[in-house]
C-alpha cells in the first residue's frame, strides 16, 4: 500500500527538526552573534564540476543532521514556451513525474516518501526544479533516480492528461505587476509576457509525438544542474555522482545565457539634488492599472537577490524627508524568481513618482538613510546564513544561483556561491545596489491614457503575474508549484 500524505508529512517533520544539541552547534537565532561552528560553516567549500555528459554538479556538506538533499534544476521555463503553446514547459515538468522505461509512475517520489522524506517541484519563469530531502542512507537510490529522470520519459495519453490536469490546477498568487512589465524590465523578452501556467486549447490538442519531440529536444542533462548536500565529504559524494551518470553520452554544456539589460555605469554621477536627476526610467503604458509602479529586473546572482530584499525592506522603513509631503510614500515588493525576479516600487501620495524615488534612493545610498540600509543589509545577510544551514534550503539556494559558469572543475567557498561574500563589505554592497537599481534601469508602469470622453475608471488590475511559493496540499489536491508532491496526486 502506498504511503499516505499524513504519514509522509509526520515523518518529514521529524527529519527537519534537529536535536537541541545539534541546533546549538551549527546555528544561532537571527540577530545574535554566530557560534564558533557557524563561523566554520562560513568557510565551508563546495565542489563545482561539469561532467562529461554536460551536467553541472554542485556538492556541499552539511553535517547538522543525518539528512541529505538533492535538487535537479533544469534551465527551462515559461520563457522558453513556443508562442502558440503557452504553458508547455510547465506541463512537461509534471509529465517528468510519470517515470520512464526504468521508473514506474511516481517511483522517484515513492523512494523518498518511503523513507519519510519530502519531494517538491519548483517552477519559475526560466527554471524547473525537482527537490527532495531524505535520510542520508537513501542517497544512492535518489541519485540513481535522478540519473534516470530525463532518459526516455514516459509519454502516453493517460500520463499527458494527468500532467495537463495538474498544470491547469496549479497554484497562483495575486500579481504585483503585469507580465508585460516583467518582460519589459528584463529587456523586452517577449516570451515573458505570456501566461506560463495556462493550459490552452492548443496545448490540449498537442499530439503525443510533438510532446515526445519537445522532451527529447529540450530536456537534456546538459541543460541541468544537480545539487547534492549531505553529511559526507564532498569528494566522496562526487565520486558516487560520477558513477551514476557515467553511462550518459558525452555532451557539451548546453545552457544559453539569457538576455539581460545592461548595468548602470559605476561611474554614473550620483544626483545631489532633485534638479539634477539621473536618466529617467523608460515608460510602459498598460491598460487596467491604477497608479504607477517602478519595476527593476533582479538577476540570478544571489548577491543581487539579497541586495534587492534588503533595499526593499529599507525603502518600506523610510520616513518622508523634510522637503516631501507627509503623505508621500514608497511601497516596495521583491517578486522572487530564480531567474526573472523583479523589484517593484509603488509611489503613493505624490504627483512626481520618479522624483520621489530618486530622492529616497539617494538618501539610502549616500544620504542620511545610508545607515538604515547598512543595518538592513546586515540583518538580511544574517537571516540568509541562518536559513541556509539546513540541507534543503542550502541545496535550493545553490540551485537557484548563477545559471552557468565557464569552467570544468573548481573548489569554491559556499559563501561565494550564496552571494554572502559579495555583501560582506558594506561599501561594495552599496555599489552593487547602485549599479543594479539605478533609475536608468527601471521601467515606469502607468495606466494607458483613456480615449477622450470615455467615462469610468480603468477597472480592476489584471491578474496576470505569477511567482514561486510553497503551498501545502490536501490528500487529493492538484499539484501546486513548489509544493509537496504526493503519490496520490492526479
Amino acid at each position: 500500500m502506498r504511503p499516505s500524505v499524513a504519514r509522509s508529512g509526520a515523518l518529514s517533520c521529524a527529519l527537519l527538526l534537529a536535536p537541541a544539541g545539534a541546533s546549538a552547534r551549527v546555528s544561532a537565532p537571527p540577530g545574535e552573534p554566530p557560534t564558533s561552528a557557524a563561523r566554520e560553516e562560513a568557510g565551508a567549500k563546495a565542489l563545482d564540476v561539469v561532467l562529461p555528459c554536460g551536467l553541472r554538479v554542485l556538492v556541499a556538506r552539511d553535517s547538522s543532521l543525518p539528512v541529505a538533499a538533492v535538487v535537479l534544476a533544469l534551465e527551462l521555463g515559461a520563457e522558453d514556451d513556443p508562442p502558440a503553446l503557452e504553458g508547455l514547459h510547465h506541463a512537461l515538468g509534471y509529465l517528468l513525474l510519470e517515470g520512464n522505461r526504468e521508473l514506474a509512475p511516481h517511483a522517484a517520489v515513492g523512494t523518498v516518501h518511503d523513507a519519510g522524506g519530502i519531494v517538491r517541484i519548483g517552477a519559475g519563469a526560466a527554471q524547473l526544479r525537482f527537490e527532495s530531502v531524505f535520510p542520508s542512507n537513501r542517497l544512492d537510490a535518489v541519485l540513481w533516480n535522478e540519473s534516470q529522470r530525463l532518459r526516455a520519459p514516459t509519454v502516453n495519453e493517460a500520463a499527458w492528461r494527468r500532467a495537463l490536469a495538474a498544470a491547469g490546477n496549479d497554484h497562483r498568487r495575486a500579481p504585483v505587476v503585469t507580465r508585460e512589465a516583467v518582460a519589459a524590465a528584463h529587456g523586452d523578452v517577449a516570451s515573458l509576457a505570456h501566461d506560463g501556467r495556462r493550459v490552452s486549447t492548443e496545448l490540449r490538442k498537442l499530439s503525443l509525438d510533438k510532446v515526445a519531440a519537445a522532451l527529447q529536444a529540450e530536456y537534456r542533462y546538459s541543460r541541468a544542474t544537480l545539487v547534492v548536500v549531505s553529511p559526507e565529504p564532498p569528494a566522496a559524494v562526487l565520486a558516487r555522482v560520477k558513477e551514476r551518470f557515467a553511462a550518459l553520452p558525452a555532451a557539451a554544456r548546453g545552457v544559453t545565457p539569457r538576455p539581460r539589460p545592461p548595468l548602470a555605469s559605476a561611474l554614473e554621477p550620483a544626483p545631489k539634488t532633485l534638479s539634477n536627476p539621473p536618466p529617467t526610467p523608460r515608460v510602459l503604458e498598460v491598460g487596467r492599472r491604477r497608479g504607477q509602479t517602478l519595476v527593476w529586473p533582479v538577476s540570478d546572482d544571489p548577491a543581487v537577490k539579497l541586495a534587492a530584499e534588503a533595499l526593499c525592506e529599507a525603502i518600506n522603513r523610510q520616513r518622508p524627508g523634510p522637503d516631501e509631503p507627509r503623505s508621500a510614500q514608497l511601497r516596495c515588493h521583491h517578486e522572487a524568481d530564480a531567474r526573472r525576479g523583479t523589484l517593484n516600487v509603488r509611489p503613493l501620495g505624490t504627483q512626481e513618482p520618479v522624483a520621489l524615488a530618486t530622492a529616497r534612493l539617494e538618501r539610502l545610498l549616500s544620504g542620511p538613510d545610508r545607515r538604515l540600509l547598512e543595518l538592513v543589509l546586515t540583518a538580511v545577510l544574517a537571516a540568509d546564513r541562518h536559513r541556509t544551514r539546513t540541507p534543503l534550503e542550502l541545496a535550493r539556494a545553490l540551485a537557484t544561483g548563477v545559471a552557468d559558469v565557464a569552467h570544468k572543475q573548481r573548489t569554491i567557498a559556499t559563501d561565494a556561491l550564496l552571494g554572502h561574500a559579495a555583501l560582506a563589505d558594506p561599501a561594495a554592497a552599496l555599489e552593487l545596489i547602485r549599479a543594479h537599481f539605478s533609475l536608468s534601469r527601471a521601467v515606469l508602469v502607468e495606466p494607458r491614457a483613456r480615449a477622450v470622453g470615455k467615462a469610468g475608471d480603468d477597472g480592476p488590475e489584471e491578474d496576470t503575474a505569477e511567482d514561486e511559493g510553497d503551498v501545502p496540499l490536501a490528500d487529493d489536491a492538484p499539484l501546486a508549484e513548489d509544493a509537496p508532491v504526493t503519490e496520490e496526486a492526479r
